[in-house]
C-alpha cells in the first residue's frame, strides 16, 4: 500500500513511511496540543509534492490560519496561484469577522450549521482541484464545531464526506478537540476513520490505530518554531 508523507519530522519512519494512501486519519487531543500545526504541516507537505489540497477551517478565520502558516515558514501563495489550493472558512461568518468572510475563486465561506451548503462547497472544491491529478489531500480542522449539530445528521454528513474523499483518491486528516462532546460521540468519530493519533499536549503522541501499521505506537513530540517534531 502506497504511503503519504505526513510532513512531521520523525513520525513517518515510525509508521511505515507515512499515512496509508486514501485513508482518513483523525488527530485529536486537548486545546492547544498542536492539532492545527500538525494539519498545516501535512497540508503543506502535499503542496510541495504538487498534491492539491482542500483545507476546511472551523476554529479561526482563514486570515489567522495563514498568519500561523507564515510563522511556521509555510507559504501556500505560490500553490494558490497554481490552483492547487481551496479553502472553506467555517468560522468567519459565524463569528462576525465580516472583513474576512470574502468568497473568491479559492475561498468559500460557510456557516458550520449549514451542512448542505458545506457539502456543496466541498463538492465544488473537489471538482476544481481534482482535475488530472492522482493524489489529493483534505484537511477538516476540526470536527469540534460540528458537535452542536444533530448527531445523526453529523454522522451522515461525515460518511458522505469520507466517501467522496475516497472516490477522489484523497488522503484526509480530521481534527477534534478532546472532551468537547460526550463519550458516545467521541467513540462515533473514532469508529468512522481509518486511524487515530492522540496528542496529549504534554509531549506524548500516541498512534492509536493505523492501517497496515502495528499499534499503538507511543513517542515524544515537541512544538518548535518550525512546527511539530517527533523524537
Amino acid at each position: 500500500m502506497a504511503r503519504i508523507k505526513t510532513g512531521i519530522p520523525g513520525l513517518d519512519e515510525k509508521i511505515n513511511d507515512g499515512f496509508p494512501e486514501n485513508s482518513v486519519i483523525m488527530v485529536y487531543g486537548p486545546p492547544k496540543c498542536g492539532k492545527t500545526i500538525f494539519s498545516t504541516q501535512f497540508f503543506h507537505t502535499g503542496l510541495q509534492q504538487e498534491e492539491p489540497g482542500i483545507y476546511a477551517i472551523t476554529g479561526m478565520p482563514l486570515t489567522q490560519l495563514k498568519n500561523m502558516m507564515r510563522e511556521l515558514d509555510i507559504s501556500p501563495t505560490q500553490y494558490e496561484e497554481k490552483g492547487f489550493v481551496f479553502y472553506i472558512d467555517l468560522f468567519s461568518v459565524q463569528s462576525g469577522h465580516v472583513e474576512d468572510a470574502v468568497d473568491t475563486e479559492i475561498v468559500r465561506n460557510v456557516l458550520p450549521h449549514e451542512m448542505t451548503e458545506f457539502m456543496i462547497a466541498f463538492s465544488d472544491a473537489l471538482k476544481k482541484i481534482c482535475q488530472n491529478v492522482m493524489r489529493v489531500r483534505v484537511v477538516l480542522d476540526g470536527l469540534t464545531e460540528f458537535v452542536e449539530i444533530n448527531p445523526e445528521v453529523l454522522k451522515r454528513a461525515i460518511k458522505i464526506l469520507i466517501a467522496r474523499n475516497k472516490h477522489a483518491c484523497a488522503t484526509t486528516l480530521l481534527t477534534y478537540t478532546e472532551g468537547t462532546a460526550d463519550p458516545r460521540t467521541e467513540t462515533l468519530f473514532k469508529s468512522m476513520v481509518d486511524g487515530s493519533i492522540h496528542l496529549d499536549g504534554k509531549g506524548k503522541l500516541v498512534v492509536e490505530s493505523m492501517p497496515m501499521t502495528p499499534c499503538p505506537i507511543e513517542m515524544k513530540y515537541r512544538i518548535t518554531e518550525k512546527g511539530i517534531v517527533v523524537g
